[in-house]
């Protein structure tokens, strides 16, 4: 592979130390598979399974499952996979590619194509951090993700394990000014939940939500009612407050930022694109 970004321009990257450095060198300068290089994406369930050891959880680590499609410039999107810790910060990249938008007539197919494979070929592979729901973007991308697995048999029957929540980050700071809202969201994200309160703890905002028509505010409530009692089947107390987009947010405001440095929105190629994405994934150890 040509390599058409240099890790020395990459301000990251000469923040590290020189040992950090050496590391991330070895890892992007490592060769990719073929179909790899030819359609600028990686899977990463090896790099994850080798780093297991050091990554902090003594024993299996509950995930929830996510992805985003993320508008990089006039022509390409970052499209990114993650498994992120329920009740640890842990944020893994499972897979990465970078797309032209004038070639994916549907992004919608193509990323529910891709997940279906994820699901299919790599969870099962790594046992050490099982995808317990999914969490996705309350937008449009993520509603017609949602249509196009339920519109196929085949689909439907394979993601009927799962849950599927709307993250509510935006909705709660669209609505700064109503107090119900944001109640809500302090009581429900950041109270330690169990067998013995989870009703005291939800059903009160439910029944606000309903008297004041706040759809949005009974759909969060019912979404993570029905998360905390799937978390509670299999431990004793839950604390929601991972159960946040908050994470990937932060990791796509990074990689706008080192899209800086392409002086020339323009002339900017997929391949650096896709080599920015890979040195960001394996800069910031995700």
């Amino acid at each position: 592979m040509t390599y058409e970004l240099n890790l020395e321009n990459l301000r990251p990257y000469l923040e590290l130390t020189d040992t950090h450095r050496h590391q991330c060198r070895e890892l992007y300068y490592s060769p990719l598979k073929a179909k790899e290089l030819e359609h600028k994406y990686v899977k990463r369930t090896d790099d994850i399974l080798k780093r297991t050891a050091t990554i902090g959880c003594d024993q299996a680590c509950d995930c929830f499952l996510t992805f985003d499609a993320i508008s990089l410039n006039a022509n390409y999107t970052a499209l990114v996979f993650s498994l992120c810790g329920i009740s640890h910060p842990l944020h893994l990249v499972l897979y990465a590619s970078a797309v032209e938008d004038a070639r994916v007539a549907d992004i919608a197919e193509f990323l529910s194509d891709i997940l279906v494979n994820l699901v299919r070929n790599e969870l099962p592979k790594l046992p050490m951090f099982p995808a317990v729901f999914v969490l996705l973007h309350n937008n449009v991308i993520s509603q017609n993700v949602l249509r196009k697995l339920s519109d196929k048999a085949a689909y439907a029957k394979l993601f009927k394990k799962f849950l599927f929540v709307l993250d509510a980050t935006f909705w709660r700071y669209y609505n700064i000014h109503i107090p119900y809202i944001q109640n809500a969201w302090l009581d429900i994200m950041h109270t330690e939940i169990t067998k013995a309160n989870i009703k005291d703890v939800f059903l009160q905002h439910q029944e606000i939500a309903k008297v004041k028509h706040l759809g949005f505010m009974e759909e969060f409530v019912s979404s993570y009612f029905s998360l905390a009692k799937i978390l509670l089947s299999t431990r004793a107390t839950v604390m929601l407050r991972h159960c946040t987009l908050e994470r990937v947010d932060d990791f796509v405001k990074i990689i706008r930022a080192n899209m800086k440095v392409f002086q020339n929105d323009d002339s900017v190629t997929r391949q650096q694109v896709f080599q920015l994405l890979r040195a960001v994934i394996i800069i910031y150890d995700h």
